[in-house]
């Protein structure tokens, strides 16, 4: 799978959970604040700003990470274009090298997590891994 079609799974698994979390609820007992939202730079990519928005959202990132993983999502995000755009990488050394940059990545973010938030991530990775790697049904 390239890394053009894993990012647009990534971004329409997250467009109900940004669409559900935007929707208005008319129940005052579900006076829950909600997580910091998380709003990187201007210049932020669909694909880094959606991974960040799930990240806030399911490992409840506080304002304060959101801004420490901010530059790192942007960073993984500007590499990993430059290596898709980059047509002298055999599919092969592309995928290793893509691999690399997100475990760099994750090797950075995994310090400014805390509590259970590690774990979560690592899980994370791995649902969303399996379910991007997974054959097509035939027929689809």
């Amino acid at each position: 799978m390239t890394l053009f079609a894993f990012l647009t799974c990534c971004f329409l698994a997250a467009t109900p959970l940004v669409a559900e979390a935007a929707a208005p609820t008319n129940n005052p007992s579900a006076a829950v604040p909600a997580p910091p939202k998380a709003v990187p730079s201007a210049e932020a990519k669909p694909a880094e700003t959606n991974l960040l928005n799930r990240m806030t959202q399911e490992l409840k990132l506080t304002d304060k990470q959101v801004e420490l993983i901010t530059p790192i999502l942007k960073e993984r995000s500007e590499k990993l274009v430059a290596l898709r755009e980059d047509k002298s990488v055999s599919a092969e050394d592309r995928k290793a090298k893509s691999l690399e940059i997100r475990t760099a990545a994750d090797a950075r973010i995994k310090p400014i997590l805390t509590g259970d938030q590690p774990a979560q991530w690592q899980q994370l990775e791995e649902d969303w891994g399996r379910r991007y790697r997974q054959p097509k049904e035939a027929g689809n």
